[in-house]
């Protein structure tokens, strides 16, 4: 049956450029494969930051991702289930590591040799353990391959290196096959904990001298050849987010934008001086202008906090007051008369309007502007794969 609000012009709507994430992807991938790094791995949790895990996944399959973490079992599940359905990817082939492991009693039973949980507790350890001494009494070692976390000093998630000691005998009963930490300051390039950070990790890691090692996630692939190891995590720079904003000023990303968000401009009206515009007015003109009203706002998850200004056809119009649930004002003034017209869409992200910086007119960070993004947006997926 045919979807009647189908051939309706959307208020708002993102286009996710397939090609701009395959080309990421390999980006990092030909970077860390020149320091001799075996895996890059592709961190697609929180359904791929807004963008849709599956599809985002089936992507990255094509150009060879085999390796991908998720936060939580149920996005595994569901990943599982989207990856097989392209014709050429076969489920065997891939591995989906869940970050927070089996962080809860009886999820166990839905680990497998595809999906596989980052151990990060002795809670989980045993319970991990007694899962599999339950169904294979008379195995000597537990036959389920998983990975082990450990914390170097965010005190988030993983053991530490004395709990790794005190529990050494219990994990040396696991098939672990990678060793997982994580930085915690990676995006400014000469922090000093990132090099304390990889010193804890290395001595940590000689408990396990036959797991593979992970470290480094987006911005750590920058951090040099030392912080690459066996394995890297990238998530954030998958999806054009500048991995190196200190070293480039948010001007000169490694990575392709990968989204451009537009809303329908839906009025335009003339105002005189000394009006106010929006919640609070927190804006008053200082002369007559010509302003407009786009159909966007923090429903659709664009930040209320949000000042800087939208584009139409390279020019740039200045969001004017607060950031309502529904719509947005900008500032038309320098406008010809008939440059818009109601119903045109006006860009809020796009190359002169990148993520990060957003991110920096919103007091926030590109992570969180992807994740919100939703309402009543539609979303659009062009240069896919051939299938």
């Amino acid at each position: 049956m045919n979807n009647p609000m189908r051939n309706l012009n959307p208020p708002c709507k993102a286009v996710i450029d397939l090609s701009a994430i395959r080309d990421n992807y390999k980006t990092l991938s030909s970077l860390v494969a020149d320091a001799n790094c075996a895996d890059c791995a592709a961190v697609i949790k929180a359904n791929a930051y807004g963008l849709n895990a599956g599809r985002i996944a089936r992507e990255l399959f094509r150009v060879g991702a085999r390796t991908f973490y998720v936060a939580v079992l149920s996005e595994a599940v569901e990943l599982q289930t989207a990856l097989p359905s392209c014709d050429d990817c076969r489920i065997d082939d891939c591995r989906i590591y869940v970050l927070e492991g089996n962080a809860v009693c009886g999820e166990e039973a839905d680990f497998n040799h595809c999906i596989r949980p980052v151990i990060n507790s002795e809670e989980q350890l045993d319970r991990w353990l007694a899962h599999h001494q339950s169904d294979q009494p008379q195995s000597g070692k537990n036959p389920a391959p998983c990975a082990v976390q450990v914390d170097l000093g965010m005190n988030r998630l993983g053991f530490s290196k004395r709990e790794i000691a005190q529990s050494i005998h219990k994990l040396n009963a696991l098939e672990i096959d990678t060793i997982v930490g994580h930085l915690s300051c990676a995006q400014a390039l000469h922090h000093r904990m990132n090099e304390t950070q990889l010193n804890r990790f290395v001595a940590i890691a000689k408990f396990f001298p036959n797991a593979r090692l992970s470290l480094a996630n987006s911005s750590g692939i920058f951090l040099g050849e030392k912080y690459l190891l066996d394995q890297v995590r990238p998530g954030a720079a998958l999806y054009g987010i500048n991995p190196t904003p200190g070293a480039s000023q948010y001007g000169i990303n490694p990575l392709k934008q990968v989204i451009t968000l537009s809303a329908r401009l839906v009025q335009i009206r003339q105002i005189n001086r000394a009006e106010t515009i929006g919640y609070d007015a927190t804006y008053t003109s200082t002369a007559a202008m010509q302003i407009g009203t786009l159909s966007i706002g923090y429903a659709d998850g664009y930040p209320r906090r949000c000042g800087g200004f939208a584009t139409f056809k390279q020019q740039k119009a200045a969001l004017l007051g607060r950031v309502s649930m529904d719509s947005i004002v900008v500032d038309l003034s320098e406008f010809a008369a008939d440059a818009c017209k109601v119903g045109d869409y006006f860009n809020l992200i796009d190359e002169q309007i990148n993520l990060d910086l957003l991110a920096e007119n919103a007091d926030t960070i590109g992570y969180e502007i992807l994740c919100r993004l939703g309402g009543r947006i539609q979303w659009q997926y062009i240069n896919g794969s051939i299938s």
